[in-house]
């Protein structure tokens, strides 16, 4: 597949992500990956009503695709224990795909969680040690 084969199917699984829905990326994502994100579009339906991510920069090179991504949304309770508050929230993260025989192989995702607790209100504390 071409790289910018690559980027259009990456650009299909962010879409769906937007939406919830894992609804057509049987075609473009292994089975394994799929089951894992199941529980998480689920789970998000849930906890994150409203929520919505967006492509905000995207490289590939080969069978690589890397992209930042924007997102946003309410908060309904279930997440580490912060209770249900009114706020929206935004976040921003970066996503790694690699992608063999036109389907992503390989997914990972990085965001800002510490500035994501704190949006929700959550009262982040440092651990303390033995020595303190």
């Amino acid at each position: 597949m071409s790289v910018e084969e690559n980027k259009e199917i990456v650009r299909r699984v962010i879409e769906a992500a937007d939406k919830l829905t894992l609804e057509g990326l049987d075609e473009i994502v292994v089975p394994e990956i799929l089951e894992n994100w199941e529980k998480g579009i689920a789970w998000s339906r849930k906890t994150f009503p409203g929520h919505r991510m967006r492509i905000t920069d995207m490289v590939a090179e080969g069978d690589k695709v890397w992209v930042r991504v924007a997102t946003s949304g309410g908060y309904a309770g279930g997440w580490m224990d912060i209770p249900a508050t009114d706020t929206q929230w935004n976040n921003t993260g970066v996503q790694f795909y690699r992608l063999s025989g036109g389907k992503i192989v390989e997914a990972e995702s990085l965001f800002n969680r510490l500035g994501h607790l704190q949006k929700l209100g959550a009262k982040v504390v440092p651990a303390q040690t033995e020595d303190e």
